[in-house]
């Protein structure tokens, strides 16, 4: 029978920083992304379009948690199985996790179209507080931006269940490099879109909405590549 007291306190912590480090990092990198995003759209756009941007994105990170939360939960799964050496079922569980990423985006499409219907009443309901209306130039930006990032957030739901399968498999080091691609995709794209480039039209904020779009597209081929 084991001897509890022979455990030592600090056993384990080579492998928790080695898990917890690329993973922390690449979480540095997604905040880093907004970070970003914001100055670009601020200093390419201007500070009406960056109010923009801040409104539709709490509200599109809304909508898109909801469908986070329950996919987080993959990593739970895929590493009990990892750990048990039942390598097959992880792959299952990860597969499972891919089909409800786009059953929940495919759900939050319909909420993406009446998006110019949810601004109107956030809208109304400020005026009803006695804060001053949205005008209709920024209830544009705010339903375009939000529209966008909704309609293309199966791309970033799906990558995440392929980075809880790498989490739960020990392979952290694999998401941190996906993320540091999507970051610089995602900053070059960001300017091209914004700005115009050769036959790329000048798109503004609809632009940097784009470029986000892309760049979790390019990560989820990335991150379905290794996995496959």
């Amino acid at each position: 029978m084991t001897d509890l007291r022979d455990d030592k306190p600090m056993w384990g912590v080579g492998e928790v920083v080695y898990l917890a480090a690329p993973a922390a990092l690449g979480m540095l990198n997604i905040t880093l992304t907004h970070f970003v995003d914001g100055i670009m759209v601020a200093r390419l756009i201007g500070p009406k379009a960056l109010g923009a941007t801040f409104v539709a994105g709490i509200l599109a990170f809304v909508l898109i948690s909801f469908a986070s939360g329950a996919l987080s939960v993959i990593n739970t799964f895929v590493s009990q199985n990892f750990g048990a050496n039942r390598r097959a079922r992880c792959g299952r569980y990860t597969w499972q996790g891919l089909y409800l990423a786009v059953a929940f985006a495919a759900v939050m499409i319909p909420v993406a179209l009446v998006g110019r219907g949810i601004f109107t009443g956030l809208s109304e309901l400020i005026v009803h507080f006695r804060g001053e209306a949205t005008s209709p130039a920024e209830m544009g930006m705010q339903s375009a931006y939000f529209r966008i990032l909704v309609c293309g957030a199966g791309f970033r739901l799906a990558s995440q269940v392929l980075e809880q399968y790498f989490y739960g498999t020990h392979r952290p080091l694999i998401v941190y490099a996906v993320s540091l691609v999507v970051l610089v995709v995602n900053i070059t794209m960001n300017y091209v879109l914004i700005t115009g480039w050769w036959i790329l039209p000048k798109m503004g904020l609809a632009g940097a909405a784009t470029g986000s779009i892309i760049a979790w597209g390019v990560g989820l081929i990335l991150l379905m590549v290794v996995f496959l």
